[in-house]
């Protein structure tokens, strides 16, 4: 039998599946919202540091290593749990109206292992909280950036899909309609925050 994680990888639905059946998958949940909390945290801090930048009108080198990454990690595990839950929120209504069966637990339980697949798109999420040369001289060339973002975007829309048809009982083009609907709920509400 395939490890979940294989199949979380692979993008096959056995990975949502087991989100769903297994009574291992909490576990699996909770180290997905850490793991991803702990390194977008890490990620923030360390482009905080190449980036000189000022945290509260203080110069970021006056903090301690363990101070700036301590405080970045646990923003960045309340960051992971208010994005998962707003996220399961929007998609469980998207489902609804395409036919969903509205099983909210299912899909918190499928959506928190799709956190995992958008590690690709960290480092451009941590960068845009730096601007102008501060962030040219912490980060990867934009282009790399970028790059990693549309790949972490395509996983994580391919893991939506596959969470929808397996938490929902959706059918394909259900689930995508779906997806397609919380992609566009989610940037419309992006751009008008950013």
């Amino acid at each position: 039998m395939p490890h979940p994680l294989i199949d979380l990888i692979l993008l096959r639905p056995q990975a949502f599946a087991h989100a769903c059946d297994s009574p291992r998958a909490a576990w699996w949940i909770s180290g997905f919202l850490i793991g991803t909390g702990a390194v977008y945290g890490a990620l923030l801090a360390a482009v905080q540091r190449a980036g000189g930048v000022e945290l509260a009108g203080i110069p970021v080198e006056r903090f301690s290593d363990a101070v700036l990454y301590g405080g970045n990690v646990l923003a960045g595990l309340l960051i992971v749990v208010v994005v998962h839950t707003g996220g399961t929120l929007i998609a469980w209504l998207m489902t609804r109206g395409v036919g969903g069966t509205g099983h909210l637990l299912m899909l918190y339980r499928a959506g928190a292992y799709v956190l995992p697949l958008a590690a690709p798109a960290l480092p451009l999420i941590a960068a845009s909280t730096l601007e102008g040369p501060a962030r040219q001289a912490a980060t990867l060339p934009e282009t790399m950036l970028l790059a990693l973002a549309a790949a972490g975007g395509v996983a994580v829309l391919t893991g939506l899909f596959q969470a929808l048809r397996v938490s929902q009982g959706l059918t394909p083009i259900r689930a995508a309609a779906a997806t397609a609907l919380t992609a566009a709920f989610t940037a419309s509400v992006l751009t008008i925050v950013a």
